[in-house]
């Protein structure tokens, strides 16, 4: 999972879950710095945000996106958050606060909650096939498997005691 979070542009992402049928349970993760560009364009929003993407391609621009716990009791989409800062590397003419640049001006203010809004859908996900994972471990036929597998150093009697092999 660590690998599709990267191609979607969350750097050294570090997951954490808490499962699974209590207050609390869920999954999240950190990184500490969100390729910004490559996010958009993974989540195809580049008209969206096509100031930000034509300043950061030219140069005029940089935007730092970090996600960080908030909350270190649990482990959920709601215990993170995005904390960001922009540097403007542009002329005066181009500069986002321009009163002939509003559009800029919105898309710098809406690109932290878009950020975390991406970031927790994809920490549902992750949940979603980690709870997947664990109930299927659980079934009977999983437990039967695990069991009677052939590599473990004992046998379980009918009785239900071992026997070391």
């Amino acid at each position: 999972m660590e690998e599709k979070l990267e191609s979607m542009g969350f750097e050294s992402p570090e997951i954490m879950y808490r499962g699974f049928a209590s207050q609390g349970d869920g999954a999240c993760f950190t990184c500490e710095s969100v390729d910004v560009v490559k996010l958009i364009r993974h989540e195809k929003d580049t008209k969206r945000f096509k100031g930000i993407m034509r300043n950061i391609d030219n140069g005029n621009l940089a935007i730092d996106v970090e996600i960080k716990k908030t909350d270190h009791m649990y482990s959920h989409y709601n215990t993170v958050g995005a904390f960001s800062e922009w540097f403007w590397y542009g002329s005066d003419r181009y500069h986002p606060y321009n009163e002939n640049n509003p559009s800029l001006d919105r898309e710098l203010s809406e690109i932290k909650d878009y950020v975390i809004e991406v970031a927790r859908d994809y920490m549902r996900e992750i949940y979603r096939e980690l709870d997947e994972l664990f109930y299927s471990l659980c079934t009977d036929d999983a437990i039967r498997e695990a069991l009677m597998d052939e590599e473990l150093p004992y046998m379980f009697r009918e009785d239900g005691t071992k026997e070391y092999v």
